[in-house]
């Protein structure tokens, strides 16, 4: 599904055409009594920016970077078990 939200933490997939131009000019992390993630979503909510959760497509996956060893072919293959999907 895809769902229209008012808050999103940790990660974020943003154009960025979007960055460069519509929030240049705004102060995205730092407004009085928010948190830096609070106050991202509050100024992309009064740019007219809407924020959606989907669950169509894979975006990628998060890999434990601690014992990731970049000098093998395939280093992901290496960490299946680190790295579950």
């Amino acid at each position: 599904g895809l769902w229209n939200v008012p808050y999103i933490t940790q990660v974020y997939l943003i154009r960025g055409e979007t960055l460069r131009t519509r929030l240049a000019a705004v102060s995205l992390y730092q407004q009085e009594g928010l948190d830096a993630d609070m106050s991202f979503c509050k100024s992309v909510r009064e740019q007219g920016i809407f924020m959606f959760v989907s669950n169509r497509d894979e975006f990628g996956r998060l890999v434990s970077s601690t014992n990731y060893n970049i000098s093998r072919l395939y280093p992901d293959m290496w960490q299946i078990f680190d790295n579950p999907i």
